[in-house]
């Protein structure tokens, strides 16, 4: 047998977003899992981050744990972490947990007055 046939074949690559931070203290970014506008907005998250929060879809998440109840999560996309947030505010929070440039955008739109502007994008859309 040669080398190469001694060589066991590689470990598979995780999917999961390499961090020092345990799971559990992770903030959570909670979007509409049935829009497929937020999950692409989810998946679009989790490839180009820098920090990846939790990104979980609210159908599929409990709910009660994270002190979110199901019509708040209907509403508008949800933050949990040191601090809550809804819609604009959750964005600007996800933007904030980035560092960097990232942080200075998530800490303007949760400028008071700002993040109204961008409500009407935040907010999940109605059942069709």
């Amino acid at each position: 047998m040669n080398n190469a046939q001694q060589r066991a074949a590689p470990e598979p690559v995780s999917s999961e977003p390499v961090s020092s931070e345990p799971a559990s203290s992770k903030p959570t970014f909670l979007f509409d899992g049935d829009c497929a506008f937020c999950s692409s907005c989810a998946r679009w998250i989790e490839r180009h981050l820098p920090r990846q929060p939790r990104v979980l879809a609210w159908q599929l998440t409990e709910l009660e744990p994270l002190g979110v109840t199901a019509a708040e999560a209907a509403e508008a996309v949800q933050w949990v972490g040191a601090q809550r947030g809804s819609g604009a505010d959750a964005v600007g929070r996800l933007l904030a947990y980035q560092g960097g440039l990232w942080a200075v955008a998530g800490r303007l739109l949760l400028l008071p007055g700002v993040g109204q502007l961008a409500r009407p994008a935040t907010a999940q859309s109605p059942p069709s």
